[in-house]
């Protein structure tokens, strides 16, 4: 090959290059074609996989709060209620109504996620405040379990005490929770709750607040 020859195809000396000639050295990415291809080919995988999950799985399902949003204001329309959870007091005298609709729905709800929890106060076994005894709170359901709130006046301020949470047959006390047991038949008579029921002990110091099915 001669000088001449081989002089005309080097790079131009202000820096140019022939039209369609490949810089030297150029990483992969940073090549407009190629990246464009990469980029195509990516979106190109994504797309056939989500296409494989809905042709065995279906439509995408809405994300698990909407649902459950939606499944709550359907419960709540087909009871009326205008709230998910309601305290009625002006029933039954002595008697306090709980009503309300969450979803997922608990043991013992209906299928909607609808649920009631009657609680009616009575005179307790204790003869004293002191015990923590003197009120019987009834509490009748059809949940498998329920967990009441009691607020506790503390010299005019109202705390939240631990909630109480029991299983059908049972009774407990507020104050600590722990199952109580009657001494004597009066009590057994008088205390033993029925198939749906079960039974809280506090006294006058406390205030139901709520109550929910577990």
């Amino acid at each position: 090959m001669d000088e001449g020859t081989a002089e005309e195809r080097r790079e131009p000396s202000d820096g140019t290059r022939r039209f369609g000639a490949a810089p030297q050295g150029q990483p992969f990415l940073h090549k407009p074609v190629a990246l464009v291809t990469l980029v195509g080919g990516v979106i190109g995988i994504i797309a056939a996989i989500v296409g494989i999950v809905v042709a065995f799985t279906g439509p995408l399902k809405p994300a698990e709060g909407e649902e459950r949003k939606a499944a709550v204001e359907a419960c709540m329309v087909r009871h009326g209620l205008d709230d998910p959870h309601e305290k009625n007091e002006g029933g039954t005298a002595g008697t306090v109504l709980f009503r309300e609709c969450t979803w997922p729905a608990p043991a013992g709800a209906e299928a909607d996620g609808y649920t009631e929890i009657a609680v009616t106060s009575y005179d307790g076994p204790g003869e004293s405040e002191a015990e923590g005894m003197t009120v019987a709170n009834r509490v009748r359901s059809a949940c498998r379990d329920v967990e009441l709130v009691y607020l506790f006046n503390n010299q005019g301020t109202f705390v939240q005490a631990d909630p109480t949470i029991l299983s059908k047959g049972e009774i407990r006390r507020v104050e600590g929770g722990s199952v109580w047991i009657p001494e004597n038949e009066t009590e057994a008579k008088a205390f033993t709750p029925r198939r749906d029921e079960s039974i809280v002990m506090s006294n006058a110091r406390y205030k139901l607040d709520s109550a929910r099915c577990l």
